[in-house]
């Protein structure tokens, strides 16, 4: 179920303790800072603060199609954990929509439409980092 270039592997390294952190990369080191403490002074100070997430529950780690899922929890919860926002601190949640599921690699899926009636409806979809 992954790309094999994305969180999954990142995350991956973490758990094993091998992971080189973006803080410890001399290449990239200026462009680095803290996220959450930056997230905590905007919102101290009254500003606003637009997080954005991704993929949706179907591709969360614990609440999606597993095995068919993304390395990350990617419901609003889950997306404000990763920048350190507790759930006292959101006002809004905006959630955009479409009308179909998505899922990282292949595998059953109930309900699934065969590639000429997707091709019929022109509901393809092409994944920019598999080539999918």
């Amino acid at each position: 179920g992954s790309t094999g270039s994305g969180t999954g592997p990142a995350n991956a390294a973490r758990a094993m303790r091998t992971l080189q952190l973006a803080k410890e990369c001399d290449q990239i080191k200026k462009y680095v800072t803290d996220v959450p403490a930056r997230i905590d002074e905007s919102l101290r100070k009254g500003q606003n603060v637009l997080v954005e997430g991704t993929q949706g529950t179907f591709l969360s780690l614990w609440h999606g199609t597993y095995p068919y899922v993304t390395s990350k929890d990617v419901t609003a919860s889950g997306i404000c954990a990763d920048v350190g926002i507790g759930p006292t601190r959101v006002d809004e949640v905006m959630v955009v929509f479409k009308s179909y599921v998505t899922r990282v690699g292949t595998g059953p899926m109930d309900g699934e439409l065969d590639a000429k009636e997707i091709e019929k409806r022109q509901w393809g979809e092409f994944g920019t980092v598999t080539g999918r």
